[in-house]
């Protein structure tokens, strides 16, 4: 089981934001805001409650391109 937490530079939410089986690789997180840092803490454990180190993640949302007019 993985646990993944979000936050943003400005503000810490410490909200579980999905628990995961072993067998999933990736994870796809939508409603970002565009032009803004996210940091990811992710940790792994098991069903005895037994915890791992924290891996952290640090990521960037593209600025959307300008239109043509």
């Amino acid at each position: 089981m993985t646990r993944r937490k979000r936050s943003t530079e400005s503000k810490w939410d410490p909200t579980v934001i999905a628990y995961l089986p072993r067998t999933v690789r990736t994870f796809m997180l939508s409603v970002l805001s565009p032009a803004t840092r996210y940091t990811f803490i992710i940790t792994a454990g098991d069903t005895a409650g037994n915890w791992g180190n924290n891996q952290t993640l640090t990521v960037s949302t593209l600025v959307p391109p300008i239109p043509n007019t």
